[in-house]
């Protein structure tokens, strides 16, 4: 349910799960309810926060109260044109030497590095390293003017040896030590590690706090994608999937200049960042006639752009909240494309991410996980009061581990659902099946027999190929004996008819 109210005041946030602030100016909310939303999105209130004529940049939100709730501040973005760093690290070891479409991963890695390459700026900075076991300096910082000598050193990279991507991350890390300006670096890479991932996770987290974004792009069929997403995630940065690696651009391509006025132009729209609740496997089409001037803050993530790179959607928790700042308007005049259509999801979901967990406002709030067959259930309860919580019927015992949390373990014994007071979690297969898949050995033998692999969508090969091979030539003895024997008794026959007529002959000439 919503209820639409004319202010904050008339209504008591901490009754719903999410508020709206369409097009409001910061003049429309008193200290007391700024107080009240304060304190709402630190218990894990959600807000949206729509733009229009009278907000943001438009409203008096630069450096108020109400901004510090927000993950952007309402003035044109910062950086423009600060010098800017970029180190591509591109992985060569022997893994990126497997096959991927009709050639080798590690080629298509050189046909992305040189891509991203062409699309920053001449103005900027660029490096580029190498690593397997060790790091390679393939180029040290070059100005982006300079970048068509950095291709034809990429395009002789060789592909071997073992994965050691924190070798890499530290010789990346002391290129871009000192540099003035705003600093990057792209990982590409399948995301197979031989050195350990925790010690990769921590040098991007470490090269994040010192000013330093990561951000990774994951090739070839065997991605490690989890490993990828956690390191651009540790680095501040994105993770993107190839063909997704062209929104790279927006970040580090030429960028045109800002125009006085952004409520009045044509702006096309575009997801930069696709690994987000809001935004993930999200196609957005069409343009916008106007957006308000906002920067992201440190910490937040922006999620749809204009082409130009200014931020559409930008989100971020607040204590225990969710935040989101949609800087266009509520479709009314400037942005009536995302209301419309597919895109009208985009929305959707920022008011879904905002509200977080529905049940935060029940008395008895029970969580977990689905387990693996042979691995405890553990349960998490929050209530006010001591709990009484069931499985089939009986009652479970509750350890305190907090003012209002509450916790206990099941073992599992058989497949199938837990039904633990109305809230069902899973208990799947056991966990060694994950390691089952299919060996590449087990190929090679298929192939040296005759035999084929397929696909699950590839059914009508296979069964034109059965078709063939039910149809067979076979060659069966065949007895031959039977027409001798009836030669040799035809034989026999005349012989004795032929000696009978002989002696007939014989004695009719004696009589």
């Amino acid at each position: 349910d919503t209820t639409t109210v004319s202010s904050v005041a008339s209504a008591d946030p901490e009754d719903y799960l999410a508020v709206v602030l369409d097009n409001a100016h910061v003049n429309d909310l008193s200290k007391d309810e700024l107080g009240k939303l304060r304190m709402y999105l630190q218990n894990g209130g959600g807000l949206v926060v729509a733009g229009g004529d009278r907000a943001y940049d438009l409203g008096g939100y630069y450096d108020s109260q109400f901004e510090t709730l927000l993950p952007v501040r309402s003035k044109e973005s910062e950086g423009e044109g600060k010098n800017v760093g970029v180190v591509i690290i591109i992985d060569i070891s022997g893994s990126v030497g497997t096959e991927y479409g009709d050639d080798t991963a590690l080629s298509m890695e050189k046909a992305l590095a040189i891509n991203i390459l062409r699309g920053i700026s001449i103005n900027d900075h660029i490096g580029v390293i190498a690593f397997n076991q060790r790091a390679y300096t393939v180029s040290p910082l070059t100005r982006g003017l300079y970048k068509s000598t950095l291709e034809d050193k990429i395009t002789t990279l060789k592909h071997g040896g073992t994965t050691h991507l924190d070798t890499a991350q530290r010789a990346a890390s002391t290129m871009l030590d000192g540099y003035v300006g705003a600093k990057s670096v792209i990982i590409i890479s399948d995301g197979r590690m031989t050195s350990g991932d925790d010690t990769c996770f921590n040098l991007a987290k470490a090269m994040a706090d010192s000013g330093i974004t990561t951000y990774a792009v994951g090739v070839g069929e065997t991605t490690n994608e989890d490993f990828m997403k956690s390191l651009a995630s540790e680095g501040r940065g994105i993770y993107y999937r190839p063909a997704e690696s062209e929104r790279l651009n927006i970040i580090f391509g030429e960028k045109p200049e800002e125009p006085d006025d952004t409520t009045k132009g044509d702006f096309s729209i575009s997801v930069l960042n696709p690994n987000h609740f809001i935004t993930d496997n999200l196609a957005l089409a069409g343009s916008i006639t106007g957006y308000n001037k906002v920067t992201p803050k440190t910490g937040a993530q922006t999620l749809v752009t204009t082409g130009a790179g200014k931020p559409v959607v930008t989100a971020w928790r607040l204590g225990m909240g969710h935040v989101v700042s949609l800087s266009t308007d509520d479709g009314a005049g400037w942005s009536g494309a995302l209301y419309s259509g597919d895109n009208a999801e985009l929305i959707s979901r920022m008011v879904n991410w905002a509200v977080g967990d529905p049940r935060r406002n029940d008395e008895i709030v029970i969580t977990g996980d689905d387990v693996h067959l042979g691995d405890p259930a553990i349960i998490g309860v929050r209530s006010d009061t001591v709990p009484s919580i069931n499985l089939d019927g009986n009652q479970l015992e509750l350890s305190q581990i907090d003012k209002d949390r509450y916790q206990t373990s099941i073992k599992t014994e058989s497949l199938g659902f837990l039904d633990i007071s109305g809230y069902s979690i899973a208990v799947n297969y056991p966990a060694e099946f994950l390691d089952v898949g299919f060996s590449e050995d087990l190929k090679g033998t298929i192939d040296m027999f005759g035999g084929a692999v397929y696909e699950e969508d590839e059914i009508d090969p296979l069964l034109d190929n059965l078709r063939e091979r039910s149809t067979r030539n076979v060659q069966e003895p065949e007895d031959m004996r039977l027409p001798f024997l009836l030669a040799a008794m035809i034989i026999f026959v005349l012989e004795v008819a032929v000696r009978r007529l002989r002696e007939i002959r014989r004695m009719r000439k004696k009589g």
